[in-house]
């Protein structure tokens, strides 16, 4: 059985198609939520049936990971992890995962005088 990834973030693949060539040379089988319009109901069932799932600044709530018995890996397109509630995903054994680095600073960094 492929490996399902739930895509629940608005920027995923937005500047680049790399991240959705790996996932297809991994043989993933990707699905895709509008964070801006979903209820909590339908956050819920997609996280339903996945292995994986990149996520974004949406809250995920302990609803939507309990119920997600496949889950194994949200990972947080960005950096930060505060709105993923942690506890829960724990309690499932799940991996909580971001990228850090991944947004660039502002400002360059210059040289000390």
């Amino acid at each position: 059985m492929k490996p399902q990834v739930l895509i629940a973030t608005r920027t995923f693949g937005s500047t680049s198609e790399e991240p959705w060539r790996i996932l297809s040379e991994a043989d993933c089988e990707c699905s895709r939520i509008d964070i801006t319009s979903a209820t909590e109901h339908q956050m819920i069932a997609a996280f339903e049936n996945v292995d994986a799932a990149i996520v974004g600044g949406r809250p995920i709530t302990a609803a939507m990971i309990v119920g997600a018995n496949r889950l194994r890996v949200i990972a947080m397109h960005g950096v930060g992890v505060s709105h993923i509630d942690r506890e829960a995903a724990q309690s499932k054994g799940v991996v909580v995962a971001n990228a850090p680095g991944a947004t660039p600073t502002p400002w360059p960094t210059l040289p000390s005088v």
